[in-house]
């Protein structure tokens, strides 16, 4: 796993809660038995190609060559992107448009939301708020605090 490592050293230094932060997941949650809930609602077919482009961009935050496991199909093998992205208000994992994409799952209704409002264009940030995406990802204190 890589880090954007020219901000690692400002993201540990920083103090406090990363409050502005918050964290597209691909998924709900998950059950005592280990199958994933997903989240409800729907993506509008017409936009599926605007919230690729939207999750493509921002900035990285957090990267790895290998792929990950598929976790709604373990059968198709390592094919999940493995990629954290920022625009600065959230952090998510490009994972999420291979699961939107392969499984029509839903996005969650809050980051969609966010995509619309910024017109599917994510915003590019500046190495303050990448860092505290790296620290908002490192230390789970860091967003519960």
């Amino acid at each position: 796993m890589q880090w954007y490592s020219c901000h690692d050293n400002a993201a540990r230094h920083q103090r406090g809660k990363v409050s502005d932060m918050q964290l597209a997941s691909p998924f709900r949650g998950i059950t005592p038995s280990g199958e994933r809930i997903l989240h409800s609602g729907n993506v509008d077919p017409g936009e599926v190609a605007l919230i690729k482009r939207f999750i493509d961009g921002g900035g990285p935050v957090m990267w790895t060559q290998r792929k990950g496991v598929d976790l709604l199909d373990p059968g198709r093998g390592r094919v999940v992107p493995t990629i954290y992205r920022t625009d600065g208000a959230w952090v998510w994992f490009t994972g999420i448009y291979y699961y939107l994409e392969t499984h029509g799952t839903p996005l969650d209704p809050k980051f969609l939301t966010h995509i619309r409002r910024q017109d599917f264009v994510s915003a590019t940030p500046d190495s303050n708020q990448i860092s505290q995406a790296i620290r908002f990802l490192k230390e789970p204190a860091a967003r519960d605090a």
